[in-house]
Parts: C-alpha cells; sequence; structure tokens
C-alpha cells in the first residue's frame, strides 16, 4: 500500500474518532481534533511508488482526507452531473497578506517550510524552534473525498487552524474527488461552480494569498485526475484552465496556481513539458523530492540518480527556466529504513541543498509527517545538515518573500 493511501485510510478512522467534537462556520459542521494521516510520496521518486526506487514525486499526495474526510451531502452532485451546484456566493476577503510586488527580485536563498499533517498547528509550533529563520509557511492537502469535502468543509477547517497562525499556505488541491468525475467533462467547465465555491471559501477564511497547487502528479496512476492516455491530455490542460480562471475572479482572490507534473510513471502515455497549462495559468513549477531508493550505495549517487529523472530535478529547473519561473519543492524528506529506504543520509541532504540554492529554488517544504518524516529523531544528521546550511544561508542572504505574490504576477522571473 503506498503511504498516500495509508495517508488516507489512516484520516478516514480519525475522522470517525473526531466527529463528536464540531463546530459550525458558515453553516458547515467541522471537526476540530483529527490525527494526521501518513502521507508519504516520492517527486520523481517511486514512479509507481510500490517500487523502492528513487524518483522524484510530486509533494505528499497522500496527504489528504481530514477529519472531514468521508463526509457526504445532498449537496453532492452525482459524478458527471455538471448542473445542480447551489449558487456560489463571493464574500469579502477577510485576512491578507501584503502582496510581494510583481517581478520581484529572485529568492537569495529558498525560503523552507513544512507539511506537518493536516492543520497541525502545534506540529509548526515545535518545528518552527528547530529551524534557524522559523517556519514561515506551510504545506497543507485539500481532502478530496467528495466535492463537498474538497470546496467546502476541508478549507473551511483548514483556514481555522493556518489563518490565526500568520503562516503563508500552499494547499494540494485535488482536481476531481474519489467519488467521481473525468477530466473530460472538467474540460468543459462544468465544475466550474465547485472551484469558485472553494475560492470564496478561502477567500472568506483569510487565505486569500494562498498557493494552490492543482490536480499534482497527473502523470502518477491512482489520483481520479491521472492522464491515462494521449486523449486526456488536452483534457487535463483545460480543465487546469478553467480552474484557474475560475479562482481569479472571485472576488478578493489573489491565489497563485502551481503546476507540479512529477512524479512520472513509467512509460508515461504524454511527455511531462506537453501537460503544462501556459504561463498565463501558472505562477511556479513544483517538484517533491524524497530520498526512498537503496539501489545506490551512497547518499551523492542516489541524489544523482533522481536529480537526472524523467520530470526530476534537473529537468524541473531547465523546464522553469523556460518558462521563467520560479521553483517550489512540495516535500523533501529521507525515508527511513523502517519503512524500505536508506535510513539517515546527510550526503542525500547536502547534494539537494546545494541543488537547491544553484537553481534559485523559491521555497522548500520539508516533510515533517508520518513515518517519512525528516526529523531529529529518525534522521538526525539529516536534519542537523539541513539546519546548518541553512543558518549558513542566513547568515549571508535573506529569502525574498513568497508568499503574497498577486495570482498571474508571472511569479519570480529567472535570470
Amino acid at each position: 500500500m503506498t503511504p498516500r493511501r495509508a495517508a488516507r485510510r489512516l484520516a478516514v478512522v480519525g475522522l470517525v474518532a473526531v466527529l463528536a467534537l464540531g463546530f459550525v462556520e458558515g453553516g458547515l459542521r467541522l471537526t476540530r481534533n483529527h490525527r494526521s494521516p501518513l502521507a508519504a510520496a516520492s517527486t520523481t521518486v517511486p514512479a509507481t511508488r510500490r517500487e523502492a526506487r528513487t524518483t522524484t514525486r510530486m509533494v505528499s499526495s497522500e496527504r489528504l482526507s481530514h477529519p472531514v474526510a468521508n463526509r457526504r451531502t445532498a449537496a453532492t452532485p452525482p459524478a458527471h452531473a455538471p448542473v445542480a451546484h447551489p449558487p456560489v456566493a463571493h464574500p469579502p476577503a477577510a485576512r491578507t497578506t501584503a502582496p510581494a510586488a510583481a517581478g520581484a527580485a529572485p529568492a537569495e536563498r529558498p525560503v523552507v517550510g513544512a507539511y506537518l499533517g493536516p492543520g497541525n498547528v502545534a506540529g509548526a509550533t515545535v518545528l518552527s524552534t528547530r529551524l534557524p529563520a522559523g517556519l514561515p509557511t506551510i504545506l497543507d492537502y485539500l481532502d478530496g473525498t467528495t466535492w463537498w469535502s474538497l470546496t467546502s468543509a476541508s478549507p473551511t477547517w483548514l483556514s481555522h487552524r493556518w489563518a490565526p497562525t500568520g503562516e503563508a499556505p500552499t494547499y494540494l488541491v485535488p482536481l476531481l474527488p474519489a467519488t467521481g468525475g473525468s477530466l473530460a467533462v472538467g474540460a468543459t467547465g462544468a465544475y466550474d461552480p465547485w472551484f469558485a465555491r472553494l475560492a470564496a471559501v478561502l477567500v472568506a477564511g483569510g487565505e486569500a494569498h494562498a498557493t494552490l497547487v492543482l490536480g499534482w502528479s497527473p502523470l502518477e496512476q491512482g489520483h481520479a485526475w491521472s492522464v491515462t492516455t494521449p486523449a486526456e491530455g488536452p483534457q487535463y490542460v483545460a480543465f487546469f484552465r478553467h480552474v484557474v480562471t475560475t479562482m481569479r475572479a472571485v472576488p478578493g482572490a489573489r491565489f497563485r496556481f502551481s503546476f507540479q507534473p512529477g512524479p512520472v510513471a513509467d512509460d508515461p502515455p504524454v511527455r511531462p513539458g506537453s501537460l503544462y497549462p501556459g504561463n498565463a495559468f501558472v505562477d511556479t513549477v513544483d517538484i517533491a523530492v524524497f530520498d526512498g531508493s537503496t539501489s545506490s550505495p551512497t547518499g551523492a549517487q542516489r541524489w544523482a540518480v533522481l536529480r537526472d529523472g524523467l520530470a526530476g530535478p534537473a529537468w524541473t529547473a531547465r523546464f522553469a527556466r523556460r518558462h521563467h519561473r520560479p521553483i517550489v519543492v512540495d516535500g523533501l524528506a529521507v525515508v527511513p529504513r523502517s519503512a524500505g529506504g536508506p535510513g539517515d543520509d546527510p550526503a542525500f541532504v547536502s547534494s539537494f541543498l546545494a541543488w537547491a540554492r544553484r537553481a534559485r529554488v523559491e521555497t522548500i517544504y520539508l516533510w515533517a509527517d508520518g513515518s517519512w518524516a525528516l526529523d531529529l529523531q529518525e534522521e538526525p544528521q539529516a536534519f542537523t545538515v539541513l539546519r546548518q546550511v541553512v543558518a549558513r544561508w542566513d547568515a549571508s542572504t535573506k529569502p525574498a518573500p513568497t508568499a503574497g505574490r498577486p495570482a498571474g504576477s508571472g511569479g519570480t522571473a529567472h535570470p
């Protein structure tokens, strides 16, 4: 069972345990407490994740399912029914983060954030004390069990968790719920009302400047939005564009949108670059880096294999530079031996950080949840190297702000 699927199952179990503790917000009943899922993934990593091979995977695809994961309501339409969507109200923006100026200079060094499990504010507080510059940004996942959980319950719950902290959020957003739907229907704009509602909920919750990673890893099998045939490639692109256009049109919205093509399964039906929606619809190009292979004897060698893989870090850097978009790493982890990985691997982390600095990576999110967490307990040497390198960065440079850049501003240009 892949870490993402395990995470979904654990989240559903957590939901049952905590539904008794709810609160009403905007007519939605949401759960406060839950157990974060064990979401792990690899950027080109095990392209299929069922293998113990290093690849580049996209940020925690499993991370999703939270307390409201399995909620079903009458508001959820049949899988392919493009109608019957309740009207969407567009509330004014609540809390906003001052946007960075368009065309701002590239970050002098990457900002370091983390994924700590769904709404894990306490974990963020602890980790912030272990990093030289604190924890200025977090990564989390919207629950994609149903349209209701994806566009209403989950974003409302997460906004209640993260907005009060002032930390800039990046959310991974499923393009389709597990209950059904298709890229073909999405490409027609039939699901636009759902994403208008999602935008309105985020704006109302004070997260109008959130960064949204839409339909991550489309060439990794197992997602409702996976591209499995050549014909689905253009459908994915059209669907992505519809979502961006719809969400930007909501009053108060200042979102940034991210494209994350990897990880890529063996023999993909289309090339990763063919799924790019275009500069007008994408602000950052994302990737996730998980050291999960044991096929190479050293960390530096494992990094080299992953770096040069299909849709891996080297490909991503070239692609982002060609499109003048900054790079965001939606997950950095060293898989422990207990989970079938190489274990503590400071050489891998050191090699990755050197690449990240050269590639002018904008933000690095540590994977700090579940058995793949990069932390002091399982990977003390790797975590120590990360802290030392970041401390040296802080001593000589300061990161450029990443949160609050207006959607469609074009992101940060590469030289």
